[in-house]
């Protein structure tokens, strides 16, 4: 096997890393917006009681509206819950009843546990939030990572892989005796009990109301604040554990024996001393039996990857064989043309691509695999492109740009330079379509994929 393909695949690799810390931070910004709110929401609350100082009883009309807000959270949690699709929602009822439970049985005592109360459902609210949008996001890392494996092994994905008991099992699996879920509720009522001090504390020294809630407001702000960072690890933390877990379980399944630990740019010395230590296969090579677990620390971003050691009987478990290991070495420099595309034609397109060390997979398990996606041609990535025996010229000549496209990045393009490529390579296709003796029905439908793609750019810059 090519030293040079191993490497491909650790920058491959470490551009997959870069991309997953673009994902954690958009996913950052998400929850500074529910964070923002529940702030909000909570200096609202403490506006309104502060302003019925010296009422220290709660009024039936209090305890209306308390329970008016207390409906409309549970509503917006059961909508959230009927609409969870990827992940089975077992504790979410029981998560939002038992605290309601409590919020209920002390709001009626004094004005105190009345806006304790009423603080509680404010942090209810954006933690139902936050628990489903984390349940998504951690459903889609899956999803995506059990796609991307099966792009790199060449084996055909399941078609809806989030609703297997496989995947239930690592999504909710416990860590040190805790889901993720549970240990996002603990955190809310570390939080709602931090928040309970401070307006126990405000109340308790009787300061002017005015500057009572100018007070309470950094407060609320500072301790809402530190919960979103400690949500934000949790989420990075279980994105990489269960994207791990996908990682080994394709390596086995395919045969490796030896992996790769790829430290992510910003790794701590830990995890450095890991990508660096020679265990007798190489530099940050593994056996996958002895591999260092991920994520190592909370927030660790380090992966692994599929590799071969030089001169080992041992690489594939069993004497098996991935088909990805099988395709690389049919790969040829000439490449054999399908019911679309002539050999010499198929050459022509992609010969440059092949001659810079690009390598063209075809063949049965290839068609499979576009099949499953949906496609006829793609790429891999920037130095792999896959063509099924069902591609048109169009097709072909569609990916060859992309590959080509690629080159201008050093690591993974973002979504709007993913959908501008798609246009760029409409526009390049139409531009020399009767060039390329192009059908109407083709040339059509290159009109139709650019406003498709002009659309999807709008909408992503109007969001």
């Amino acid at each position: 096997m090519p030293s040079s393909y191993w490497e491909e695949r650790a920058k491959q690799e470490k551009a997959w890393q870069l991309k997953q810390l673009e994902n954690d931070s958009e996913f950052g910004k998400l929850l500074e917006t529910y964070y923002n709110q529940a702030i909000e929401d909570i200096n609202d609350s403490i506006e309104k009681e502060l302003n019925r100082v010296g009422k220290d009883q709660v009024m039936q009309m209090d305890v209306k509206a308390y329970e008016t807000k207390a409906k409309s959270i549970v509503a917006e949690a059961e909508k959230m819950r009927a609409n969870g699709q990827k992940v089975t929602y077992a504790d979410f009822s029981d998560q939002v009843n038992q605290r309601l439970k409590v919020y209920n049985a002390t709001m009626r005592i004094n004005r105190l546990e009345h806006l304790k109360s009423e603080v509680g459902l404010d942090m209810l609210r954006a933690g139902i939030k936050v628990d489903s949008s984390l349940r998504d996001k951690l459903s889609g890392d899956y999803q995506k990572e059990v796609i991307r494996q099966a792009g790199i092994m060449m084996d055909s994905a399941q078609r809806s892989p989030w609703t297997g008991k496989d995947a239930a099992k690592i999504l909710m699996a416990q860590t040190n005796g805790a889901t993720f879920s549970q240990r996002l509720w603990a955190d809310q009522d570390a939080l709602k009990a931090k928040l309970d001090q401070v307006l126990s504390v405000g109340m308790i020294q009787g300061q002017n109301p005015r500057k009572m809630a100018v007070r309470l407001r950094e407060q609320v702000k500072t301790a809402v604040g530190n919960q979103k960072y400690v949500t934000e690890r949790l989420a990075r933390t279980e994105s990489a554990r269960i994207q791990t877990n996908v990682q080994l379980e394709s390596i086995k399944k395919h045969g490796y024996n030896y992996v790769q630990w790829i430290a992510e740019p910003k790794a701590c010395p830990a995890c450095r001393a890991i990508a660096s230590r020679d265990s007798g296969y190489g530099e940050g090579v593994y056996k996958v039996a002895k591999v260092p677990k991920i994520p190592e620390h909370p927030n660790c971003r380090c992966s692994i990857s599929e590799t071969w050691v030089e001169g080992k009987d041992d690489n594939l478990v069993g004497g098996k064989q991935s088909t990805r290991l099988k395709m690389m070495r049919r790969s040829t420099h000439q490449l054999k043309g399908n019911d679309h595309v002539p050999t010499d034609l198929m050459n022509q397109i992609l010969g440059s691509f092949i001659r810079r060390g690009g390598s063209v997979q075809m063949g049965k398990k290839t068609d499979e695999w576009l099949r499953s996606q949906g496609a006829s041609a793609s790429i891999l990535d920037s130095s792999t492109i896959l063509i099924g025996t069902f591609a048109t010229e169009m097709a072909v000549r569609e990916e060859a740009f992309h590959a080509n496209q690629l080159k201008r990045y050093d690591g993974a393009p973002s979504d709007e330079e993913l959908i501008n490529m798609e246009i760029e390579a409409q526009i390049y296709l139409l531009k020399y379509a009767k060039e390329h003796n192009m059908s109407y029905n083709e040339i059509k439908e290159l009109k139709r994929n650019l406003r498709y793609w002009k659309r999807k750019l709008a909408d992503y810059k109007g969001r």
